[in-house]
């Protein structure tokens, strides 16, 4: 499927790594300390909650942080109605909120695990649509290979979103072939009344004919964008390394992860055999 404008306009990008923050904590960590880690997400478009509990781990560790069912979840409504969250077999937090969320009213999730209560608050934001999606036969970089040098036609994506009178913050992630894509991360903010166009997964990534790309594009708040951008800060100017000593942090108690509240925009492309 294929579609495309007469005009677009660019935008301010912004590449992220791993989650803003409300404040910043000191964490002096011993060789042998580690921290809870709460991640999740809120679908405001959906009602849904998903998300995992854990403890953090070193860096240059064997084995992976466990996931964890035995923590009380709950996500705190508008008007301070609760609802728990389960977890499932597979140690995955999922559950539905009924109601209606407007933009800008404050939700929230406590965790209590282990006798201590954590809880975090974050805003809902506008939604911002699609507009469309554009698939482009890609041609070379300017200063690489020539396209014959291929094995086969491969495609670009770009994504468009319309004008807006003022900014919004996106978080773009995407699946190809029903897999999720994790190792380009996409956010941004818009810029006020131009049209946005984004490259799927930034200019590096391209697409093999036939494949089934499903777009995710989250609209989220100011403090889900900062902590995006602050841990990217970190990751940009240090590398890739243990547990920073200054790590953004978003819980009433001392914690690691972040309570990502956002409106999830959808979209598909089928590229060309």
């Amino acid at each position: 499927m294929i579609s495309s404008f007469k005009h677009f306009a660019g935008a301010v990008l912004v590449a992220f790594a791993l989650t803003g923050c409300e404040q910043v904590i000191e964490l002096e960590l011993d060789e042998n300390q580690t921290l809870p880690v709460f991640s999740f997400r809120f679908n405001a478009s959906a009602g849904q909650v998903i998300g995992t509990v854990s403890e953090s781990v070193d860096f240059y560790s064997p084995t992976a942080p466990m996931l964890e069912t035995s923590a009380a979840v709950e996500f705190i409504a508008p008007d301070g109605a609760i609802t728990a969250i389960s977890p499932l077999p597979d140690s995955l937090y999922l559950g539905t909120v009924e109601g209606t969320f407007n933009t800008g009213d404050t939700v929230g999730l406590r965790v209590v695990r282990a006798g201590q209560e954590y809880t975090a608050f974050n805003a809902i934001p506008e939604p911002l649509p699609i507009d469309s999606v554009q698939v482009r036969e890609f041609e070379g970089f300017p200063f690489g290979p020539p396209p014959d040098s291929l094995a086969g036609p491969q495609y670009e994506i770009y994504l468009y979103f319309p004008p807006t009178e003022e900014s919004r913050n996106l978080f773009v992630e995407f699946l190809v072939n029903g897999e999720l894509q994790t190792d380009v991360l996409q956010g941004l903010k818009t810029t006020p009344g131009e049209m946005t166009e984004i490259p799927l997964g930034w200019s590096q990534r391209l697409f093999n004919p036939e494949e089934v790309v499903q777009v995710w594009a989250w609209t989220i708040s100011d403090d889900t964008y900062d902590y995006w951008l602050a841990l990217s800060s970190i990751l940009g100017a240090f590398g890739p390394s243990g547990v920073p000593g200054n790590p953004p942090n978003h819980w009433s108690n001392e914690a690691l992860g972040h309570f990502f509240v956002g409106r999830l925009a959808t979209s598909q492309a089928i590229l060309p055999e």
